[in-house]
């Protein structure tokens, strides 16, 4: 297995995304001793030969990969768990829901506890969808996907986008293709223009593998870059902000400032940052002993505003101020 990566890292590949990476030693016990032994061993050897290559697991077990060798970890997608409470409640309460009841805290009491025990170490990131999830398209709003993504993309670890999802493309209701079950509808090819085929291909239609989302408003990276009120352009706006940001890029200066139970609205600090939330329809007033005054705004979606030791977050909005 380490020849193969070799071959592949001297052809210039940065490092590796591993599918199932907890699943390398069949029977192993619970805490994978076998498997992390295995992937100590990788590491030992980018470490010496590869020391600029990463190596990404899907497991979901930061606690247990990253100690094991691996850079980073993904938050997956786990019926009811803390990131799948963000977008795809299946009951219709997604937290970036403009009507939903659940609070961040929701979230957070999960992501917390793994991000601590390795945010010196590691990386625990957020992605905003893999080949194995639905869409958040299917659950969220164009609105609420601007939300959901400016939170994704200001958090710690390394943010992941899977294909299409910044212009908000749409899970289709396919039948299975070879295995792929509920997850083929988030397979499809991405759409970049309203030629043939959304642009991918200019073969026939029938010999597409997947078919292209064929309805007329169908996202596309055209439509959506020409719009400036578009999904596609708050995610270009976040990831710069993001990339020119050293707090944004550290790992371990994540402070959450204000979470409550009963309440929508959320706050959280990175170093010099300070993010506001507000995925609900209705205003909210923010104060708090432990919320910083700002010096400035850097961005907004929605409305939001501060005076007098007080933020007010307007309905369905998020900030980032410089403190």
């Amino acid at each position: 297995m380490k020849d193969v990566m070799r071959f592949w890292l001297d052809k210039g590949c940065d490092g590796f995304r591993v599918d199932m990476a907890d699943s390398l030693v069949k029977n192993d016990d619970e805490k994978k001793t076998g498997t992390c032994a295995v992937w100590s061993d990788v590491r030992k050897m980018l470490d010496e030969s590869y020391p600029e290559a990463a190596i990404i697991s899907e497991w979901n077990r930061p606690e247990l990969s990253i100690p094991a060798g691996f850079h980073m970890d993904f938050f997956l997608n786990w019926p009811g768990n803390g990131y799948c409470i963000l977008m795809r409640d299946e009951e219709g309460n997604s937290f970036f829901r403009r009507d939903s009841t659940r609070s961040i805290l929701d979230f957070f009491g999960e992501y917390l506890e793994k991000y601590e025990k390795i945010k010196e170490i590691g990386r625990y990131c957020l992605l905003t969808c893999n080949h194995d999830t639905i869409r958040p398209a299917h659950y969220l709003t164009p609105e609420e996907l601007k939300l959901a993504y400016a939170f994704l993309l200001t958090m710690p670890g390394n943010p992941f986008i899977y294909y299409g999802d910044e212009i908000g493309m749409r899970y289709l209701p396919l039948p299975t293709k070879e295995g792929g079950y509920i997850r083929t509808g988030s397979r499809t090819p991405m759409q970049w223009d309203d030629s043939e085929n959304r642009g991918f291909s200019t073969a026939d239609s029938s010999a597409l593998y997947l078919p292209v989302d064929s309805a007329e408003d169908a996202p596309t990276v055209e439509n959506q870059r020409q719009d400036p009120d578009s999904l596609w352009h708050t995610v270009q706006d976040i990831l710069a902000i993001r990339h020119a940001s050293a707090d944004l890029k550290e790992n371990t200066n994540l402070e959450v400032l204000y979470a409550k139970q009963n309440k929508r609205a959320f706050a959280y600090r990175r170093g010099g940052l300070l993010m506001l939330c507000n995925p609900s329809g209705e205003t909210f007033d923010m104060r708090a002993e432990n919320l910083p005054a700002p010096v400035k705004k850097i961005y907004e979606i929605g409305e939001t505003s501060y005076a007098g030791g007080t933020y007010t977050l307007g309905a369905q909005s998020f900030a980032v101020w410089e403190l």
